[in-house]
């Protein structure tokens, strides 16, 4: 059973969809593809990217929970925001992204606090256990909603 902080981090995890589907209803098809920059990512290429983030993450809290002390892998997401499954629409990413939230936050539930504290090392933080990860992807999904509002110059 989480603790108080532990399930903040749940919560937010589990709430993350309805979040990200609110603030998309309130965007039009044509927006989707702007950018601030050539440098920064459009609004489809961040929901393609969640769900390829978040699919990553349920795979290393689940390496972190059953494999002994196992180290995490870089990956090239900006190379990954550039493929042509990044230039579909979003319905099969946001169906990940639902699924995959849910069966994050259900693993999350399930743990006790020796599971909480168990850890991985990641390619360029160190050494990370089970909360710090949930607290950073829940951290990932806020930073996303932000990074779309500024993208559509609301923040």
């Amino acid at each position: 059973m989480p603790n108080a902080q532990q399930q903040a981090y749940v919560d937010r995890i589990r709430n993350y969809p309805a979040q990200l589907d609110e603030l998309l209803a309130t965007i039009g098809e044509g927006e989707l593809d702007n950018r601030i920059t050539a440098d920064e990512w459009s609004t489809r290429q961040i929901v393609h990217h969640v769900a390829d983030a978040h699919t990553r993450a349920l795979l290393l809290f689940k390496m972190t929970l059953f494999e002994d002390k196992p180290s995490f892998v870089p990956w090239k997401q900006d190379v990954f925001a550039e493929t042509d499954d990044y230039k579909l629409p979003l319905d099969d990413s946001l169906g990940i992204i639902r699924g995959i939230h849910h069966r994050i936050a259900v693993l999350l539930d399930s743990l006790d606090e020796a599971q909480w504290q168990r850890t991985a090392i990641h390619p360029t933080r160190g050494e990370i256990n089970v909360e710090q990860l949930a607290a950073l992807y829940a951290g990932h999904g806020d930073s996303h909603i932000a990074q779309i509002n500024k993208t559509l110059g609301r923040a």
